[in-house]
């Protein structure tokens, strides 16, 4: 079964006016999440370096230690 318009404004009427605002904010979450499109190169590129690192463990680096020694190596340049 295709959900209308029609249909979701039937649904909305059957609520609770205190809930109005709820679903109000939550509609705008959705037109907010659906904003963010993520393009398929984008999705690929993530699978492909996923995949090396599965295949590739010792490649990982822990981000902490990265960032320990980013600091150290770059700001603290005097």
């Amino acid at each position: 079964m295709e959900i209308t318009i029609k249909d979701l404004y039937k649904n909305i009427d059957s609520l609770p006016k205190s809930l109005y605002e709820i679903v109000y904010n939550y509609i705008n979450l959705l037109k907010e999440e659906s904003k963010t499109n993520i393009t398929d190169w984008q999705k690929n590129e993530v699978r492909k370096r996923i995949e090396f690192a599965k295949l590739h463990p010792e490649s990982l680096v822990d981000f902490d230690s990265f960032i320990e020694d980013f600091e150290k190596q770059f700001l603290n340049e005097n």
